[in-house]
């Protein structure tokens, strides 16, 4: 599974990108510091998931969403936000599922499959 990571705090993408958790499970990660440079990097590449937070400067979650909608309208998009009461914003903004930070990885790869239609085959 591939999967674009978007989040303005590169200390979260590193930690995420680094996941030996994330690589045993075959999720490959990329990594993306905004929305306009994740819009870029998905039209170059295809992507199974993609994972936004949604307080970002220049383009938050819910706009980058919406944006996603318009040119890749299959693609799963999930959202998360250390406030958890984003939950139905978040589902109604287009996000195929919303998580609440800090994530809980088993959670997190659960979700990823589920909105990517997979399933996993070893534990």
């Amino acid at each position: 599974m591939r999967l674009l990571l978007v989040d303005d705090d590169p200390l979260f993408l590193q930690a995420l990108s680094d996941s030996i958790f994330l690589r045993a499970r075959k999720i490959a990660v990329e990594t993306a510091p905004s929305g306009p440079s994740a819009l870029r990097i998905l039209a170059t590449d295809p992507f199974d998931v993609v994972v936004s937070d949604i307080l970002m400067s220049d383009m938050n979650g819910y706009q980058l969403t919406q944006e996603i909608r318009k040119s890749w309208p299959d693609l799963a998009v999930v959202l998360i936000s250390g406030n958890p009461d984003q939950e139905s914003r978040a589902l109604n903004s287009g996000a195929n599922a919303f998580l609440p930070k800090p994530l809980d990885r088993d959670k997190f790869v659960e979700t990823l499959r589920r909105v990517a239609g997979t399933s996993e085959n070893h534990q």
